[in-house]
């Protein structure tokens, strides 16, 4: 066998491996409708739990299957939810929460987030609501997504919603818990290694659909989220804790709303804010009547009814 058949040969079984990746990034993306990645860039320092956190591009497509499978877009800011826009005159209304909040299984017009804007809309108030949550969450991760976000948005009202009481969930920071930002606080990650995995994914469906493939799924992410119905835990001194960083920095600007049917930490929840004068707001929301399946994620009569709650956590505010 000559040497130039076996270039030949060599060169026709790569661009028939070309052809076929081609072809089935083709079928993935556009027959399939996968998404890519989206991620504009990872930050350090916003997200307590883990080293980096991503920041995705505004109206990037992303994906759920919980309630059949289903393809969004993010909005204009890059988060969940439909277009914000504001002006100098409008007040910013931070909603924080995990994956209720962040509702990917929901159509944007649908979400709870909408639900709060259309009513605020309707009562002609100045306000604009932008939807921080984001699944893998607790309290006190969140408070670190807000930080950050403040800095992009400017200051606002904060609702934070708590679905749990988040107990595992806290325990795996730093203790004591501290509102102070860390040194990298909002830097991005910039190793050669992540640039080119992010950039892959986002150029390629298949990439993507074989990072999700091997990744660990949303199990843990998640866990909290199911219904306990012999859950009798009282108020945490880490949530008291985290609840009094929020309270110490937004002050009557803070807002919180328990949508758990746990009796025993809505009452411990009711006491400690009353003594902290937070303002507190109790619907229960986190049952089987309201989820997906009534086991999974809110449902649109779930989403509907918590955007309800939500606008009555600031009727008040400007009545």
């Amino acid at each position: 066998m000559s040497p130039d058949f076996k270039i030949k040969k060599a060169a026709i079984i790569f661009l028939a491996a070309i052809s076929a990746i081609l072809l089935t990034e083709l079928a993935v993306r556009y027959i399939l409708g996968f998404p890519t990645y989206g991620v504009e860039k990872k930050l350090l320092g916003i997200k307590s739990s883990t080293a980096t956190s991503n920041i995705f591009y505004p109206h990037s497509k992303y994906y759920n299957v919980e309630d059949g499978y289903k393809v969004y877009k993010r909005n204009n800011l890059g988060l969940y939810g439909k277009d914000v826009s504001w002006n100098k005159n409008d007040t910013l209304v931070y909603v924080l929460g995990s994956s209720y909040l962040e509702a990917a299984q929901t159509p944007p017009d649908s979400m709870a987030v909408t639900h709060f804007q259309k009513l605020i809309d309707e009562a002609g108030a100045p306000y604009k609501v932008i939807n921080l949550g984001r699944s893998g969450h607790d309290p006190y991760d969140l408070y670190f997504r807000l930080s950050w976000f403040e800095r992009q948005f400017g200051c606002g009202k904060v609702i934070l919603v708590l679905e749990d009481d988040y107990q595992e969930w806290l325990e795996r920071h730093k203790h004591p818990l501290s509102s102070n930002l860390s040194g990298v606080f909002g830097k991005e990650v910039n190793y050669l290694s992540s640039r080119i995995a992010v950039t892959l994914q986002n150029i390629s469906s298949i990439a993507y659909l074989f990072r999700n493939t091997i990744k660990n799924g949303n199990i843990e992410e998640n866990e909290f989220l199911k219904y306990h119905e012999e859950d009798k835990s009282d108020l945490s001194n880490d949530l008291a804790s985290c609840l009094l960083i929020y309270k110490n920095k937004y002050g009557n600007s803070f807002h919180l709303l328990s949508i758990t049917d746990n009796e025993r930490l809505n009452e411990s929840l009711k006491q400690f804010s009353k003594t902290s004068m937070i303002c507190f707001h109790q619907k229960e929301i986190n049952i089987p009547e309201f989820k997906i399946k009534g086991v999974g994620h809110l449902n649109s009569r779930g989403n509907e009814v918590l955007g309800k709650s939500l606008y009555e956590c600031i009727r008040k505010s400007y009545n």
